[in-house]
């Protein structure tokens, strides 16, 4: 009995690394989106620490360039949270094409899977009523033999 062989296996395969390419871009994608998150983070925590530092700097007697410092210091960070905050959502848009990126291949894989289960389903199908023929040509053959002796 012949096994069945799907032709298209090759391209199935292509499209299985595809999908791996994929899901590897969209981790990295995700990763970047995690570190850009971990700065914003640690940005606030930077801008509240400094205001606090302020704050009680104000309270004990500060001079007039110290509070200037102390301004264009807490002034830059508010540019940095707000140049991340754009970086976070040019990260969110790569993620977004990624995970369409990604749905498209496991869409294009899941065709051919889909092709090549059918196929076997057929094959299976014919060569099970091929066997169910031969043995009732073997079967045939017997009775005529059994009825000529």
């Amino acid at each position: 009995m012949k096994r069945f062989v799907f032709r298209l296996e090759s391209l199935l395969r292509y499209r299985s690394f595809q999908v791996k390419q994929a899901l590897q871009a969209l981790m990295a994608v995700q990763k970047l989106l995690e570190e850009c998150e971990a700065e914003i983070l640690k940005l606030g925590e930077d801008q509240q620490t400094a205001l606090i530092l302020l704050e009680k700097e104000t309270q004990e007697g500060i001079s007039g360039e110290r509070f200037r410092l102390h301004t264009d210091y807490l002034a830059d960070m508010e540019m940095r949270m707000l140049k991340m905050e754009e970086r976070k959502k040019r990260i969110l848009y790569q993620l977004r094409e990624k995970q369409k990126l990604l749905d498209q291949a496991r869409m294009a894989e899941k065709a051919l899977e889909n092709l090549k289960e059918g196929q076997r389903e057929t094959y299976m199908k014919e060569m099970d009523l091929w066997q169910q023929k031969e043995t009732d040509d073997m079967v045939s053959i017997r009775k005529v033999r059994e009825g000529m002796s």
